[in-house]
């Protein structure tokens, strides 16, 4: 879901932040249709979420630095 907001969005902190809301969201709706809402559940969300804002991140990066490297060669 991440990903999708990013591409919508355009903006990873942004995508993020509002795909943890959602998360939160969710789990605060579960009380109320007779299911548990767990901050525990929340948490996992969150650090998927994280580790999918850093891995964007880094593929940036990479992508900036190997850009960088086929330019000094040339």
């Amino acid at each position: 879901m991440d990903f999708l907001l990013f591409w919508w969005t355009r903006k990873r902190t942004y995508a993020a932040l509002l795909t943890i809301t959602l998360a939160l969201l969710t789990e605060i709706l579960q009380l109320f249709f007779n299911r548990d809402g767990r901050i525990y559940d929340v948490v996992i969300d969150s650090v998927g979420i994280l580790i999918s804002y850093y891995a964007s991140k880094l593929h940036k990066t990479i992508k900036i630095i190997s850009k960088e490297l086929n330019l000094g060669k040339r």
